[in-house]
């Protein structure tokens, strides 16, 4: 009898999980749902934790970076990793896997409902852990009760549910012990680690830094221009973010779908724009008393502006008539838009910036007659803007009396050129155009030891345009040879 109790009750459970993995819901629809448990969960901590705010923290900045950016970010992540860890010991169909994930997903809303009775009246403060030695005590003892891991009352129940709830779940779908328990200890690792994110980022440098917590100080919490911590973890959480997706997208669509994806990830369009924002960025003027890269977090911060401008690069050829991926073009805006913010606000606005010129060419009353001269201007103008963006980052609102605009100028000039010149063969006047363009690109900079390269690349694009076949390859490999001497121009321009 007790067996087949035990029969019967798997069998609910097997189809309970098969009705919430078959919902029917569309991919826009599922970002609304996930952000609003995400809106939920942080509106409730702030309102039942120890802030007791309308909003997460004292100032509306700090609430602005924590629920808009930090918090999704964080979220994302996780829920990502989780999915991939899943679907690794699970082997079960990815898109079902995340509706079921979804559903469970609102589980984050129960912790303030548990903290606020567990700590009344005070309410518990969430923060993250900044040492190894408060990462590694709460790794061995996060579910011991009893041992002060610094860590909430509610987040420790939250991640017992999840680590059960993930070995129940693989042990119904493979019936094998071992992988249950290999997911579920992968699970805990991998929240916990979140809390400790500071901590956990930096790992692969602990071998070679005698003083790792000075490091950790030093990186989200010294002189750089990063900002203040909240959008320096935010950056780093973005980095992990972005190959987490990649891999996400491998397992949903298969080697070469992906080939295809990485090929658009990286096309030169988007090299263009990222080498762009690199260049600004390194050949802004620099601020009285701080170098760039004197903290080793400016360098991920250079990181985190150039995937954002690969991602616009999807968005673009996402929202592109005839694109296959439409449906993806919402989230690469919500990236674009979350990501930028977390390198600077001046980012942010220029991120705006971009997608109210891709409104005006992509909507009536100004898309049927932007055409001709005009639809050539659109792509020489995102890379301006966002050599522009790139610099802001170093020299904030105050960027525009300091910069030599003869070098957005060039890269404007030089881009359009190369889009006209993809059109025709052997036109003879616009490669001369095109060559004397890129020769000027480097007292633009202020900098002869750019002459000589200058030179060679608009002769690699004279020598790329006569031996291009169709106007796709003319202007890819135009396009390039530009980034690379974009990129040229920002490192020996300095």
């Amino acid at each position: 009898m007790k067996k087949n109790d035990k029969t019967a009750k798997t069998t609910y459970l097997s189809r309970l999980i098969l009705r919430l993995e078959s919902y029917d819901i569309t991919f826009s629809g599922y970002l609304a749902v996930f952000f609003s448990i995400s809106f939920l969960r942080n509106f409730l901590e702030g309102a039942m934790e120890n802030m007791h705010n309308i909003g997460t923290g004292a100032t509306q900045d700090t609430t602005i970076l924590q629920m808009g950016v930090l918090f999704n970010l964080e979220w994302m992540t996780l829920f990502c990793a989780l999915a991939l860890v899943l679907r690794a010991f699970a082997k079960t169909d990815l898109v079902r896997l995340l509706k079921l994930m979804l559903f469970c997903f609102a589980w984050i809303n129960i912790v303030p409902l548990i903290d606020v009775f567990a700590y009344h009246p005070s309410g518990c403060k969430i923060d993250y852990l900044y040492t190894l030695k408060d990462y590694a005590k709460a790794l061995g003892f996060f579910f011991v009760p009893g041992v002060d891991v610094h860590i909430c009352l509610g987040i420790r129940l939250e991640v017992f549910a999840a680590f059960a709830a993930c070995w129940a779940f693989v042990f119904i779908k493979t019936k094998n012990f071992l992988r249950s328990s290999l997911a579920s200890i992968l699970l805990y690792f991998l929240a916990v680690s979140s809390m400790a994110y500071p901590v956990f980022i930096l790992l692969p440098a602990m071998p070679f830094v005698p003083k790792y917590d000075a490091l950790i100080n030093n990186f989200f919490f010294g002189a750089s221009y990063g900002g203040e911590f909240l959008r320096r973890n935010s950056v780093m959480i973005f980095i992990l973010l972005v190959p987490i997706l990649l891999c996400l997208y491998r397992v949903h669509a298969g080697t070469k779908k992906f080939t295809e994806y990485i090929k658009t990830f990286l096309s030169p369009l988007s090299m263009v724009l990222a080498s762009s924002f690199l260049c600004g960025f390194l050949l802004a003027p620099i601020r009285q008393g701080l170098a760039v890269f004197q903290n080793p977090y400016d360098y991920f911060m250079l990181l985190s502006g150039v995937l954002t401008c690969l991602i616009f690069g999807l968005y673009l050829d996402a929202v592109s008539e005839g694109s296959g991926s439409v449906s993806y073009a919402p989230f690469y805006a919500i990236l674009v838009l979350i990501s930028s913010m977390a390198v600077s606000f001046d980012f942010f606005l220029f991120c705006i910036l971009l997608f109210v010129i891709t409104i005006f060419y992509s909507l009536p009353p100004y898309k049927a007659g932007l055409s001709g001269f005009f639809s050539r201007v659109r792509y020489p103008l995102y890379a301006s803007v966002l050599l522009l963006a790139g610099s802001s980052v170093i020299n904030g609102a105050g960027f525009l009396s300091k910069l030599n605009f003869a070098v957005p100028g060039l890269v404007f000039a030089s881009l359009l050129i190369i889009s006209f010149a993809s059109l025709y063969d052997n036109n003879t006047a616009l490669l001369t155009a095109l060559f004397f363009s890129c020769a000027l690109l480097a007292p633009a900079a202020a900098s002869l030891t750019l002459l000589i390269p200058a030179i060679l690349a608009g002769a690699l694009m004279i020598a790329a345009a006569k031996m291009s076949k169709t106007r796709e390859e003319r202007s890819d490999r135009l396009s390039l040879i530009f980034a690379a001497l974009v990129v040229l121009t920002g490192i020996l321009g300095r």
